[in-house]
């Protein structure tokens, strides 16, 4: 059985029209989650690290030679600045987040999600 020249050239744009909203739709899925990993990490960004950076006059820590976060709030209580509870404290609300530690970047700490997207 043949199928008529106009019958196949509409099924060819039906299977190219469904390829092409298959595509559509799972860059829009990959697009809405990368927002709301973004959304998610900068409100741990505004609301934990932020406040807690400014409430302890620590700035950045650009200037500071840790490789991680944690490591960077050990210097801090061994220097006095903050106290063990407060390290822990923050430590506890990161992990509470679930977005892990702020990654040190030439702007300072920035939770890895935003420093990603730089």
């Amino acid at each position: 059985m043949k199928i008529p020249a106009p019958l196949s050239i509409v099924l060819v744009a039906a299977v190219v029209a469904l390829i092409t909203s298959a595509l559509l739709h799972s860059f829009v899925a990959r697009s809405e989650q990368r927002i709301c990993d973004l959304q998610a990490a900068l409100d741990v960004q505004t609301d934990v690290v932020a406040p807690f950076l400014r409430k302890f006059h620590l700035g950045s820590g650009v200037s500071v030679q840790a490789d991680t976060f944690s490591a960077f709030l050990d210097g801090q209580v061994r220097s006095g600045k903050i106290s063990a509870a407060d390290a822990k404290a923050i430590l506890a609300a990161l992990a509470a987040a679930g977005q892990g530690e702020p990654v040190l970047t030439p702007r300072g700490w920035i939770m890895p999600v935003i420093a990603k997207g730089n």
